[in-house]
């Protein structure tokens, strides 16, 4: 067995509390590690009996491959079974019925299992340790597979080093996004379950060949891989291609199709744009859903703060506040990071080749979008020039089609609420109401330019409104916690006020924000958000690894993991690096301003970093944000959001410009395309685009029949989380650490479940994730198409 192997995600755990005895009376005891090849895990069974894993989650029609050492009478099988939905009390279970599994995690759930099909490896007989394999493919009605150790003799039989391939069993795989730029970087990532010598390329059209080379190898890695890299970037002809490996010793794979085209960059973020339209709410969206929420929403305070429903309001009155999106798989209309679609969107518009007018409104139809939230952020401003959290239920999370969350009837009570602007919910750490109104105003500030010569009147109520939030906040000082975010807020809303109309004040404001940001910076690259940081080195190397990879939760309070993140200036939501964004605005407002050199030199360091973090994986996204230098304490994988890998291949983008660095397209192009599938999982995280996708997505829409798998054409989920947290559709124990987990879903499988079944943390889509990834194809498209 490769030494590499011992290092991979092994999924049959050594806790012996996490097995389970069948029948009740089998006979198991634990003995010391060691018997077959070092494991920690060894196991003795004395008489038949079965000791079966906890469910594990699988990719349907997938292979897999199970090994072991056996010794004495014994075999070892795959059982793979459905996960029902939980059950509340273990008793509901009918008697004589599937199996009921007890969840060893925090607050015991129970699911119900139902067996699908079983495969089992030959039985060994002897004395001798005998390494026993079986390989099986999942059913694509199975969901969970067990692993089953059985002794079926009188005397004793021994089990050690069990060990099942979370990722599969293909021999070789080939992971690419369904498309490239001619004048992007071109590759593909081979990964194989065994090592190769060596290995070469050949990229085909049709049948012919048109371009080879040598495979370079990149190394093992911790999902249990050596991989492989296949650069064409040379490649530029307009076309359909694939991509076939072939190795020394005679493997060999060919990839999904794949094109090359010079508008790939253009139509992503097109088909983005109409995710937007299915999230609108107060109206009827034909073909997704009736009108909804037209009784939003009465102004109050929640006196207990939850994040999202379930609160106790001190209600102060109505207020027409109809219109906006959904924010995601929830009906909750959030404004703490509606910004983003609308300076996303505003940018859209720029790269149009014509006018697009598929939605029949009078805005060319990036702008009518914009201009649809537009118009519900400005009702809810208040005269400080606050914008709230946004509008949420108070009563429960939605488990009825949307437009039955509410009778859509002012004063019968079922209203959703507003919350004052000065109420931190949950105490989220990237909201706080004034940089955040900054935020918000710079947005409106930017569409209000873009809407100039198509609708005057709401373009001079954005700027208008803008400008307001600054003159009320501009001069504020900044609480210690927010002072990174503060300045890099209103450093934006300054860019954008002296973009749509230029003057001293602003630009004034500008450097002085700029030089603070620059100042924030440390020696590895950088940006605490804390004003006070000077213990930033052991707030990040203090906490342990387990620690820094839980998923973001939203509250930091307490939890050091999200301390080293906020000492290495990483927010999870929804917009990283605000603060860089800041640098590159006043860049390109002032390439020889006063603090053009410290922002360039800022900025760089802080690519440097980027482009270190980076090299470290061999699919070139960005992992934890930290300085951590010992490999074996680093976290291999960003866990949550792709809205932070999208924000990074933005910043590089541009930046690639701003400090005439090529290379760093490459950077921005590697976060593109592993949302696009170029992942360990081979998965894309955009829905309707791909080789493969997640077949699955949670949110309300699949509460209607034509929508039950929740697929919105163009929607960015929130991406890939470690499995070391309980998960809130899988009722098994946490994975190890940086296994890339992602709920994905068959298409048979599709058929007897809901979206809103899907685990949100993977499979949700959210307007932060597609907003950032309509910022970076924009981003892409001017910039490589600036090299034509």
């Amino acid at each position: 067995m490769p030494s590499f192997r011992s290092r991979t995600v092994n999924l049959c755990p050594d806790d012996p509390a996490l097995w389970q005895a069948d029948p009740a009376g089998a006979r198991g005891r634990y003995i010391a590690p060691g018997l077959g090849e070092g494991s920690p895990f060894a196991l003795t069974l004395d008489g038949p009996g079965q000791w079966k894993s906890v469910p594990r989650h699988v990719e349907p029609d997938h292979p897999y491959l199970l090994e072991c050492e056996v010794r004495g009478r014994g075999r070892i099988g795959l059982i793979w079974v459905r996960e029902g939905r939980a059950l509340e009390q273990a008793e509901s279970a009918e008697p004589g019925g599937p199996q009921l599994w007890t969840s060893p995690d925090d607050g015991p759930k129970f699911a119900r299992l139902a067996e699908i099909a079983a495969v089992w490896s030959e039985e060994v007989t002897g004395e001798d340790w005998r390494r026993v394999t079986v390989r099986g493919v999942s059913p694509v009605t199975a969901n969970r597979v067990q692993v089953v150790l059985e002794s079926r003799g009188d005397g004793s039989t021994s089990f050690d080093a069990p060990y099942l391939d979370g990722l599969g069993a293909i021999p070789v795989e080939i992971h690419l996004p369904p498309g490239y730029h001619p004048k992007g970087s071109k590759a593909a990532v081979v990964a194989v379950r065994e090592p190769a010598s060596s290995g070469g390329y050949e990229v085909l059209a049709g049948r012919n060949v048109v371009s080879s080379g040598a495979l370079e190898r990149r190394g093992e890695y911790i999902w249990g891989r050596e991989y492989w890299y296949a650069d064409f970037s040379a490649l530029e002809t307009p076309g359909a291609y694939r991509v076939r490996v072939s190795f020394a010793d005679g493997r060999t794979s060919l990839s999904p199709e794949f094109e090359v085209d010079a508008e790939v960059y253009r139509s992503l973020p097109n088909l983005t744009l109409g995710w937007y339209y299915t999230q609108r709410c107060g109206m009827e969206v034909l073909g997704w859903h009736p009108a909804c929420h037209l009784d939003d929403a009465l102004i109050g305070r929640s006196r207990n703060r939850p994040l999202g429903p379930g609160g106790e309001w001190d209600i102060s009155g109505p207020a027409d506040l109809t219109g906006g999106w959904h924010d995601a798989g929830d009906n909750h209309k959030y404004i703490c990071w509606s910004y983003l679609a609308l300076w996303g969107l505003a940018r859209l518009q720029g790269i149009q080749a014509g006018e697009l007018r598929r939605l029949g409104e009078a805005l060319p139809d990036p702008l009518a979008e914009a201009a649809w939230e537009a118009r519900f952020l400005l009702k809810t401003v208040s005269d400080e020039g606050l914008f709230p959290l946004g509008v949420i239920s108070r009563f429960g999370w939605l488990n009825t089609p949307i437009h039955q969350e509410t009778d859509n009837i002012p004063g019968t009570g079922d209203e959703r609420a507003l919350p004052a602007p000065e109420e931190r919910i949950c105490d989220i750490p990237t909201y706080g109401p004034e940089f955040t109104s900054a935020l918000v105003a710079s947005s409106l500030a930017d569409l209000g330019a873009a809407l100039r010569g198509y609708d005057a009147e709401l373009s001079q109520r954005c700027l208008a409104t803008a400008q307001g939030t600054w003159r009320h906040h501009c001069k504020g000082e900044p609480p210690d916690a927010e002072y990174l975010r503060w300045h890099a807020a209103f450093a934006l809303l300054d860019a954008s006020l002296y973009r749509a109309e230029p003057g001293d004040e602003v630009r004034l404001d500008l450097e002085g924000r700029i030089a603070r940001i620059v100042a924030q910076q440390k020696p590895e690259g950088i940006f605490p958000f804390h004003r006070e940081c000077s213990g930033y080195r052991e707030q990040v190397l203090g906490a342990p690894r387990e620690e820094r990879a839980k998923l973001p939760y939203l509250s930091p309070v307490g939890a050091r993991y999200a301390i080293s993140h906020e000492a290495c200036g990483i927010d999870y939501i929804p917009a990283p690096f605000t603060y860089l964004h800041a640098l590159l605005d006043y860049l390109d407002l002032f390439r020889e301003g006063p603090q053009a050199g410290g922002a360039a030199r800022a900025l760089g360091i802080a690519m440097d970093f980027a482009q270190s973090l980076c090299a470290r994986t061999p699919y070139g996204q960005m992992m934890e944000w930290t300085f951590a230098p010992d490999p074996a304490n680093f976290v291999h994988m960003f866990h949550g959001y792709d809205c932070a890998l999208l924000s990074l291949a933005v910043v590089a983008c541009r930046a690639a410009r701003a400090l005439a660095r090529p290379e760093l397209l490459r950077l921005a192009e590697q976060q593109v395309q592993w949302v696009l599938g170029r992942n360990p999982r081979g998965t894309s995280l955009v829905s309707g685009i791909g080789h493969k996708q997640l077949g699955i997505y949670h949110t309300g829409l699949s509460r209607y029949p034509e929508h039950r798998t929740g697929e919105q054409p163009g929607g960015v989920v929130n991406g890939f989380v470690s499995m070391g947290a309980p998960r809130v559709t899988y009722s098994g124990a946490p994975y190890p650490w940086d296994f890339p987990y992602l709920d994905i879903r068959s298409p048979a499988e599709e058929a007897g479940w809901l979206g809103a079944d899907a685990d949100w943390w993977t499979n949700e889509t959210w307007v932060p994730n597609c907003s950032w990834f309509i910022l970076a194809t924009v981003a892409l498209h001017r910039a490589l198409n600036d090299q034509q």
